[in-house]
């Protein structure tokens, strides 16, 4: 469940980039627009990897951590969600939140 978690998250992220329009609901994306989507996506990306592959091959604190920050990052984006009042951004966070968040106890 966490690898299908992350490389959703993964996708959104990599969306994100490729089309900061689509994702934001505007028409067209302005400069700002696309360079936080950008940003967005240069760190979601690698991480959101990191985070579906390294539980496969490691355990222990370290793999569990990188676990928990996952499951912190999603948090944010569901109360980022509850600011901008968008559902899905609510929903799919909380359960990618709660996803990460017991696969890092379960590498413990």
């Amino acid at each position: 469940m966490n690898t299908l978690a992350a490389l959703l998250s993964v996708g959104f992220a990599a969306a994100a980039g490729a089309r900061p329009a689509a994702m934001s609901g505007s028409t067209t994306a302005s400069a700002s627009e696309r360079f936080y989507a950008y940003m967005y996506a240069a760190r979601a990306v690698p991480f959101g990897l990191v985070a579906a592959v390294l539980p496969w091959f490691e355990r222990g604190s370290a793999v569990a951590w990188l676990l928990f920050v996952a499951a912190a990052i999603q948090a944010i984006d569901v109360g980022i969600g509850v600011w901008r009042k968008e559902k899905g951004l609510m929903g799919g966070g909380a359960v990618l939140a709660v996803i990460h968040a017991v696969a890092g106890i379960a590498v413990l």
